[in-house]
């Protein structure tokens, strides 16, 4: 049994939700914590299906011994699937399929399991639209192929576990809550039985670590038609595999945009178009008639790539994010209310890149070195063995973990070395983090959040909140709406009368006056 080669990442996602984090009580956690997973029969249908593979990816990718316990034979047949996925996801990770020894079990379907006093049991289940957890009660899985309640359930589960062994929070007692209208005090939670739901073009952007939650749930659901243009230009890096739910340890180089595409590969009614390039990039090489986005999805990672988004005018786009414990969506139409831009817009002074990328890696601010840093940055210059014992000193990290870098761009060594923490330092104390990293149930939720509002929009019947945040390491709120301004900045698009007269003449509505 070991933790995965990226659990580096899981310990700086960790640090985020946990505020400091002593990382040798952390990892002595980890290792000596068993979660299990029990399931019967009900993983015959769609929703219990959909609800253990979930379960299975969000914790094989964190917890490094797992138990698969089967509560009858028909789960039995079929748990082979589920210990096949996990290794896949960790080849380390130790499976067993016995309860014994394990405190925290979630449970899929109708069969209590033989508990023993001091186990904490989280049950979920789905029916529909409606994610349901009790700590009480078996809640059961319809046979409905939509995964979205049991996508969500698993989330909420996942999210109480981490809750229970590393922080003193309560856990959720009772929840059926609809994942398109997100009211927990409903008495009717919103449940359609969608026969046909017809997309249009919708262009997702950033098949990261939300765009991989809502891949999960949109490919799953086979009532879908329409074309998904899927647009990113990475691919996949080791560290993202810690909170990636659709990949394996065998992903790591592979191309984000090609990998999304192959989920469609049964439901011809979705053309998918891989577009490894940036947004602002596939823009550009359009020509300008062509600049007409009805439907977008923003599963991107920085403020100024979502007001690069905003900028080119989507008529229509929904957007989530993750911060330190919560998470939000939003969807908005540009001419009414706060457009996407107006969450993001800098309220003070901000760093240029060059100072960013040098208070990162550690570097002097003087002029020269900054100069040396731009020119790097313009000219998309190779790192040298020089460059990297400078940071090296100055961030008292090995050299050994910098040396991969030689060669490459200093971008490459910022975004994948830094941001993705590929060579974060952890000291016997509190981590010292560089950027925000989320849990993968973090990033799991929001996606699916994102993909149940797309389908709400394109059916008519749209009526999640427009900003919608929620705080996954605390109880599940009574109300999840929030709301937010529009920009009363004169830089915002939204107030700029020739990018308000642009949107109007590209989607036919009328001019403003």
């Amino acid at each position: 049994m070991a933790r995965a080669d990226y659990f580096d990442r899981a310990i700086h996602a960790a640090s985020h939700v946990l505020g400091d984090l002593d990382q040798q009580a952390f990892l002595g956690k980890i290792d000596n914590h068993r979660v299990a997973v029990a399931f019967d029969s009900s993983v015959r249908t769609s929703e219990g299906f959909a609800a253990v593979d979930l379960t299975i990816r969000l914790l094989a990718r964190f917890y490094p011994k797992i138990a698969i316990i089967c509560l009858d034979k028909t789960a039995q047949s079929i748990a082979p699937k589920f210990v096949k996925l996990a290794l896949a996801i960790n080849p380390k990770i130790a499976i067993e399929g016995c309860p014994i020894g394990y405190k925290d079990i979630i449970v899929i379907g109708r069969t209590p399991p033989p508990f023993k006093k001091g186990v904490t049991p989280i049950y979920i289940g789905s029916d529909g639209w409606i994610a349901k957890l009790s700590r009480h009660n078996p809640v059961g899985s319809k046979a409905s192929n939509n995964p979205f309640g049991a996508g969500i359930a698993a989330c909420l589960a996942a999210a109480n576990i981490f809750r229970h062994v590393f922080t003193k929070a309560p856990l959720d007692d009772e929840i059926a809550i609809s994942v398109l209208d997100l009211d927990p005090l409903a008495k009717d939670p919103l449940n359609p039985k969608l026969d046909h739901i017809d997309l249009g073009q919708v262009y997702l952007v950033g098949a990261g670590a939300i765009g991989n939650g809502f891949l999960w749930a949109l490919s799953r659901y086979p009532v879908l038609s329409g074309r998904l243009e899927i647009v990113d230009y990475d691919n996949v890096d080791l560290f993202n595999i810690q909170r990636y739910v659709l990949t394996e340890r065998k992903d790591e180089g592979f191309s984000k945009v090609k990998m999304a595409a192959h989920l469609f590969a049964r439901n011809p009614n979705i053309q998918v178009n891989p577009i490894a390039k940036k947004w602002e990039d596939f823009v550009s090489s359009l020509p300008e008639d062509k600049w007409i986005f009805d439907s977008v999805v923003s599963a991107l990672d920085t403020p100024g790539d979502r007001i690069n988004l905003q900028a080119s005018l989507p008529k229509w786009v929904v957007n989530a994010w993750t911060g330190v414990g919560d998470i939000g969506v939003s969807h908005h139409d540009f001419t009414n209310h706060a457009c996407m831009a107006c969450l993001y817009m800098p309220t003070g002074k901000t760093l240029n890149e060059d100072q960013l990328i040098a208070q990162a890696l550690g570097l002097p601010e003087d002029i020269a070195t900054l100069m040396e840093i731009r020119s790097k940055l313009d000219t998309n210059a190779p790192i040298d063995r020089q460059l990297l014992e400078r940071i090296s000193t100055a961030k008292a990290t090995q050299i050994e973990k910098l040396l991969p870098y030689e060669g490459q761009s200093l971008r490459s060594l910022y975004s994948h070395g830094v941001c993705s923490g590929a060579v974060m330092e952890l000291a016997n104390g509190p981590v010292n983090t560089h950027a925000e990293v989320p849990m993968p149930f973090q990033s799991a939720f929001a996606g699916i959040l994102e993909a149940a509002t797309l389908i709400a929009h394109a059916g008519g019947f749209e009526s999640v909140d427009s900003f919608t945040r929620i705080n996954l390491m605390n109880l599940f709120p009574k109300s999840l709406g929030f709301s937010w301004n529009q920009s009363k900045s004169s830089r915002c698009f939204c107030n700029d009368k020739d990018f308000i007269d642009v949107y109007s003449e590209k989607y036919g509505l009328p001019l403003v006056s």
